[in-house]
C-alpha cells in the first residue's frame, strides 16, 4: 500500500471577513505559518459558500458566484505548498441560476476537479421578504465523485 503524499489534514474556520475570502485565507495560512506551522502537502477543507463574499445566511443578493475563485485558489494552493477542497458556489453551468453548490479539489493549477454537487435545498428562502431564491440551486440527482489522488481517496459530500 502506498503511503498518502499529504503531510497532514485540516480546515478552514471562515468566521469573520466574508467579504474577502482569499485575503482571510492567506491571512490565517501566515498567521499559522508565524506560529510555526507547516503546510506543506496538507489538504485543506475550506467551507460551504466560500466564495460567496457575504455571511451565507445573508438575506440579499449580492452574492458573488464569479468562476475566478477557482483560478484564485489554484494560485493560493501553489503559494502555501498545499491542496484544497472547497465548497463553491459558482456559475459553472450555463443556464443554472443561481449556480449549484459544488466542492471541488484544487491544488495549484494541475489538478481543478469537481467532487460533488449538493441536491438538497439549504432552506435559506424561510420567508426572507428581501429574497425569494436559496443560495444554490440543488442539483437533480446525487453527483459524488471519489478520487484517488496523491496516495488518499478524496470525497466530498455537500
Amino acid at each position: 500500500m502506498k503511503q498518502s503524499d499529504f503531510t497532514s489534514v485540516g480546515f478552514f474556520h471562515f468566521g469573520t471577513d466574508h467579504e474577502h475570502p482569499i485575503p482571510a485565507l492567506r491571512s490565517a495560512i501566515d498567521e499559522f505559518k508565524g506560529r510555526g506551522g507547516i503546510l506543506k502537502d496538507a489538504l485543506i477543507v475550506l467551507p460551504e459558500g466560500f466564495n460567496l463574499k457575504r455571511y451565507y445566511g445573508d438575506d440579499d443578493d449580492t452574492a458573488n458566484f464569479d468562476t475566478a475563485i477557482l483560478d484564485d485558489l489554484a494560485r493560493a494552493s501553489e503559494s502555501a505548498a498545499c491542496a484544497f477542497v472547497a465548497g463553491l458556489i459558482i456559475a459553472d453551468t450555463p443556464g443554472v441560476d443561481p449556480p449549484y453548490n459544488s466542492a471541488y479539489l484544487i491544488d495549484g493549477h494541475q489538478r481543478i476537479q469537481l467532487l460533488a454537487r449538493k441536491t438538497g435545498e439549504d432552506h435559506t428562502v424561510s420567508g426572507s421578504p428581501y429574497r425569494n431564491y436559496c443560495n444554490y440551486t440543488p442539483h437533480s440527482s446525487f453527483k459524488s465523485e471519489v478520487v484517488c489522488y496523491r496516495g488518499v481517496v478524496v470525497a466530498a459530500l455537500v
